[in-house]
Protein backbone atom coordinates (compact mmCIF):
# COMPACT_ATOMS: atom_id res chain seq x y z
CA UNK A 1 0.00 0.00 0.00
CA UNK A 2 1.07 4.03 -0.89
CA UNK A 3 2.66 5.08 2.77
CA UNK A 4 3.03 8.89 1.64
CA UNK A 5 4.29 10.64 -1.43
CA UNK A 6 6.61 13.95 -1.40
CA UNK A 7 6.32 15.28 -5.06
CA UNK A 8 9.49 15.98 -6.42
CA UNK A 9 9.77 19.03 -8.39
CA UNK A 10 12.46 18.62 -11.36
CA UNK A 11 13.95 22.33 -12.39
CA UNK A 12 12.29 21.89 -15.70
CA UNK A 13 8.75 22.07 -13.78
CA UNK A 14 6.82 25.61 -14.95
CA UNK A 15 5.95 27.71 -11.80
CA UNK A 16 5.73 31.33 -13.36
CA UNK A 17 2.70 31.55 -15.72
CA UNK A 18 0.18 33.79 -17.67
CA UNK A 19 -3.71 34.33 -16.83
CA UNK A 20 -5.02 32.47 -19.62
CA UNK A 21 -2.27 29.91 -19.77
CA UNK A 22 -3.04 26.08 -18.63
CA UNK A 23 -0.79 24.20 -16.18
CA UNK A 24 2.18 22.65 -18.06
CA UNK A 25 3.18 19.29 -15.96
CA UNK A 26 6.13 18.64 -17.95
CA UNK A 27 8.97 18.04 -15.86
CA UNK A 28 7.11 17.30 -12.36
CA UNK A 29 7.84 14.27 -11.02
CA UNK A 30 6.03 12.65 -7.82
CA UNK A 31 7.57 10.20 -5.36
CA UNK A 32 5.27 7.44 -4.20
CA UNK A 33 6.69 5.51 -0.50
CA UNK A 34 5.56 2.44 0.22
CA UNK A 35 4.52 0.83 3.86
CA UNK A 36 7.15 -2.15 2.40
CA UNK A 37 10.09 0.50 2.25
CA UNK A 38 10.11 1.17 -1.56
CA UNK A 39 10.11 3.80 -3.99
CA UNK A 40 8.56 4.86 -6.87
CA UNK A 41 9.04 7.65 -8.87
CA UNK A 42 6.12 8.73 -11.39
CA UNK A 43 5.27 12.21 -13.67
CA UNK A 44 2.73 14.11 -11.75
CA UNK A 45 0.54 13.46 -14.80
CA UNK A 46 0.01 10.37 -13.74
CA UNK A 47 -2.18 12.05 -10.67
CA UNK A 48 -4.95 13.57 -10.64
CA UNK A 49 -4.38 17.91 -9.90
CA UNK A 50 -6.89 20.18 -8.66
CA UNK A 51 -7.00 23.86 -7.45
CA UNK A 52 -5.18 25.34 -10.58
CA UNK A 53 -6.66 28.67 -11.59
CA UNK A 54 -5.58 29.70 -14.87
CA UNK A 55 -8.05 32.61 -14.77
CA UNK A 56 -6.99 33.98 -11.02
CA UNK A 57 -3.94 36.14 -11.25
CA UNK A 58 -1.91 36.13 -7.99
CA UNK A 59 1.46 34.86 -6.58
CA UNK A 60 1.00 31.53 -4.31
CA UNK A 61 -1.59 29.71 -5.86
CA UNK A 62 -2.07 26.05 -4.27
CA UNK A 63 -2.12 23.10 -6.61
CA UNK A 64 -2.86 19.68 -4.85
CA UNK A 65 -1.45 16.19 -6.29
CA UNK A 66 -3.61 13.52 -5.33
CA UNK A 67 -2.56 9.85 -5.94
CA UNK A 68 -4.17 6.81 -4.85
CA UNK A 69 -5.70 8.60 -1.96
CA UNK A 70 -2.88 10.75 -0.68
CA UNK A 71 -2.11 14.34 -1.50
CA UNK A 72 0.57 16.89 -1.55
CA UNK A 73 0.76 19.95 -2.86
CA UNK A 74 3.08 22.94 -4.60
CA UNK A 75 2.65 26.55 -5.40
CA UNK A 76 2.63 28.17 -9.01
CA UNK A 77 2.53 32.15 -9.57
CA UNK A 78 0.13 33.65 -11.97
CA UNK A 79 0.23 36.89 -13.71
CA UNK A 80 -2.29 39.28 -15.30
CA UNK A 81 -1.89 38.94 -19.10
CA UNK A 82 -0.56 42.21 -20.41
CA UNK A 83 -1.13 44.37 -23.58
CA UNK A 84 1.53 43.29 -26.64
CA UNK A 85 -0.29 45.28 -29.83
CA UNK A 86 -3.07 46.19 -31.16
CA UNK A 87 -4.22 45.57 -35.06
CA UNK A 88 -6.62 46.96 -37.21
CA UNK A 89 -8.22 43.41 -37.91
CA UNK A 90 -11.24 45.17 -40.14
CA UNK A 91 -10.84 48.28 -42.12
CA UNK A 92 -13.33 51.31 -41.14
CA UNK A 93 -16.24 51.63 -44.21
CA UNK A 94 -14.81 55.22 -45.26
CA UNK A 95 -11.34 55.95 -45.93
CA UNK A 96 -11.68 59.24 -47.73
CA UNK A 97 -12.72 62.44 -46.58
CA UNK A 98 -13.10 66.13 -47.69
CA UNK A 99 -11.28 68.58 -45.46
CA UNK A 100 -13.18 69.93 -42.50
CA UNK A 101 -14.42 66.40 -41.90
CA UNK A 102 -13.89 64.44 -38.57
CA UNK A 103 -12.64 60.71 -39.15
CA UNK A 104 -15.46 57.68 -39.00
CA UNK A 105 -14.69 54.90 -37.25
CA UNK A 106 -17.73 52.78 -38.50
CA UNK A 107 -16.90 49.31 -39.31
CA UNK A 108 -13.89 49.80 -37.93
CA UNK A 109 -12.81 46.66 -35.93
CA UNK A 110 -9.49 46.67 -33.41
CA UNK A 111 -7.84 43.51 -31.86
CA UNK A 112 -5.90 43.55 -28.79
CA UNK A 113 -3.47 40.84 -28.80
CA UNK A 114 -1.91 39.80 -25.27
CA UNK A 115 1.52 38.08 -24.24
CA UNK A 116 -0.76 35.08 -23.53
CA UNK A 117 -0.79 34.11 -27.13
CA UNK A 118 -4.69 35.66 -26.69
CA UNK A 119 -6.63 38.11 -28.36
CA UNK A 120 -9.57 40.42 -28.06
CA UNK A 121 -12.12 43.04 -29.68
CA UNK A 122 -11.80 45.99 -28.44
CA UNK A 123 -14.29 48.67 -28.24
CA UNK A 124 -13.06 51.87 -26.20
CA UNK A 125 -9.82 52.98 -28.20
CA UNK A 126 -9.01 56.30 -29.50
CA UNK A 127 -8.46 58.51 -32.83
CA UNK A 128 -5.86 60.79 -33.58
CA UNK A 129 -6.40 63.50 -35.03
CA UNK A 130 -10.12 63.87 -33.07
CA UNK A 131 -10.48 67.07 -35.00
CA UNK A 132 -11.41 67.82 -38.48
CA UNK A 133 -8.97 66.42 -40.88
CA UNK A 134 -7.07 68.40 -42.99
CA UNK A 135 -5.35 67.58 -46.34
CA UNK A 136 -2.04 66.89 -45.08
CA UNK A 137 -3.60 64.29 -43.24
CA UNK A 138 -2.34 60.77 -44.84
CA UNK A 139 -3.58 58.21 -41.70
CA UNK A 140 -5.26 58.40 -38.19
CA UNK A 141 -3.36 57.17 -34.98
CA UNK A 142 -5.66 54.13 -33.11
CA UNK A 143 -4.93 54.16 -29.57
CA UNK A 144 -6.00 51.82 -26.96
CA UNK A 145 -4.67 51.60 -23.29
CA UNK A 146 -5.31 48.85 -20.82
CA UNK A 147 -3.69 48.34 -17.29
CA UNK A 148 -0.97 51.03 -18.05
CA UNK A 149 0.05 49.57 -21.57
CA UNK A 150 -0.72 51.38 -24.35
CA UNK A 151 -0.47 50.47 -27.98
CA UNK A 152 -1.50 52.18 -31.13
CA UNK A 153 -1.90 51.42 -34.93
CA UNK A 154 -2.56 53.38 -38.28
CA UNK A 155 -5.22 53.62 -40.91
CA UNK A 156 -4.22 55.22 -44.24
CA UNK A 157 -6.79 57.63 -45.36
CA UNK A 158 -7.32 60.15 -48.12
CA UNK A 159 -8.71 63.82 -47.49
CA UNK A 160 -9.33 65.95 -51.01
CA UNK A 161 -11.02 69.85 -50.63
CA UNK A 162 -14.04 70.68 -49.40
CA UNK A 163 -17.36 69.85 -50.86
CA UNK A 164 -18.54 72.87 -52.63
CA UNK A 165 -15.92 75.64 -54.79
CA UNK A 166 -15.16 78.71 -54.96
CA UNK A 167 -17.99 81.21 -56.79
CA UNK A 168 -17.77 84.68 -57.95
CA UNK A 169 -20.82 86.13 -57.87
CA UNK A 170 -20.91 89.39 -59.70
CA UNK A 171 -17.75 92.01 -60.08
CA UNK A 172 -15.01 91.11 -57.79
CA UNK A 173 -14.40 94.44 -57.29
CA UNK A 174 -13.10 97.25 -59.09
CA UNK A 175 -9.36 99.33 -58.71
CA UNK A 176 -9.77 103.03 -58.83
CA UNK A 177 -6.48 104.97 -58.42
CA UNK A 178 -4.55 102.08 -57.26
CA UNK A 179 -6.57 100.96 -54.86
CA UNK A 180 -6.94 97.13 -53.90
CA UNK A 181 -9.68 95.01 -55.47
CA UNK A 182 -12.77 94.91 -52.58
CA UNK A 183 -13.90 91.41 -51.42
CA UNK A 184 -17.73 91.93 -51.32
CA UNK A 185 -18.20 90.45 -54.79
CA UNK A 186 -16.90 86.64 -53.82
CA UNK A 187 -18.80 84.53 -52.29
CA UNK A 188 -17.68 80.69 -50.90
CA UNK A 189 -19.47 78.11 -50.39
CA UNK A 190 -17.68 75.95 -47.85
CA UNK A 191 -19.78 72.60 -47.45
CA UNK A 192 -20.79 73.48 -44.27
CA UNK A 193 -17.39 74.09 -42.69
CA UNK A 194 -17.36 77.30 -40.60
CA UNK A 195 -14.63 79.53 -39.18
CA UNK A 196 -12.80 82.97 -40.23
CA UNK A 197 -12.78 82.81 -44.12
CA UNK A 198 -9.54 84.33 -45.61
CA UNK A 199 -8.42 84.68 -48.88
CA UNK A 200 -4.71 84.38 -50.88
CA UNK A 201 -4.30 85.69 -54.13
CA UNK A 202 -1.66 83.87 -56.55
CA UNK A 203 -0.22 84.87 -60.14
CA UNK A 204 -0.31 81.06 -61.63
CA UNK A 205 -2.75 78.32 -61.50
CA UNK A 206 -1.34 76.26 -59.85
CA UNK A 207 -1.12 78.42 -56.85
CA UNK A 208 2.48 78.29 -56.00
CA UNK A 209 3.15 82.21 -56.44
CA UNK A 210 1.62 84.19 -53.75
CA UNK A 211 1.19 87.66 -54.11
CA UNK A 212 1.79 89.42 -51.06
CA UNK A 213 -1.56 91.82 -50.90
CA UNK A 214 -4.53 92.06 -52.84
CA UNK A 215 -4.05 92.76 -56.74
CA UNK A 216 -4.12 96.30 -57.35
CA UNK A 217 -4.05 96.01 -61.29
CA UNK A 218 -6.58 94.65 -63.44
CA UNK A 219 -5.25 90.80 -64.70
CA UNK A 220 -6.65 87.25 -64.63
CA UNK A 221 -5.46 85.96 -60.65
CA UNK A 222 -6.20 82.96 -58.69
CA UNK A 223 -7.49 82.96 -55.37
CA UNK A 224 -7.44 79.73 -52.63
CA UNK A 225 -9.75 80.35 -49.45
CA UNK A 226 -9.10 79.39 -46.14
CA UNK A 227 -11.49 78.74 -43.28
CA UNK A 228 -9.25 78.90 -39.84
CA UNK A 229 -5.72 77.93 -41.93
CA UNK A 230 -7.70 75.06 -43.22
CA UNK A 231 -7.59 74.86 -47.08
CA UNK A 232 -11.06 74.36 -48.69
CA UNK A 233 -11.16 75.02 -52.39
CA UNK A 234 -9.89 77.27 -55.53
CA UNK A 235 -11.14 79.59 -57.72
CA UNK A 236 -10.18 81.74 -60.68
CA UNK A 237 -11.14 84.95 -60.98
CA UNK A 238 -10.61 88.36 -63.40
CA UNK A 239 -10.35 90.86 -61.82
CA UNK A 240 -12.30 94.33 -63.82
CA UNK A 241 -11.78 97.84 -63.84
Amino acid sequence: DLHSFPTRRSSDLQLDYIEGQDLDLTGGVLTASYDNGSEEDLPLSAAQITGYNKNLAGEGQIVTVIFEGKSAEFKVNVRKKQLSEIVISKAPEKISYKSGELFDSKGMEVTAKYDNGTEARVENFIVEPSGALMRKDTKVIVAYEEEGIKKTAEVDIFVDYAEGKLLISGDLGKTYDGKAVEMTGLTCHTGGSQGKVTYNFYSDEDCTVLLEETPKVAGKYWIRAHIDQLEIGRASCRERV
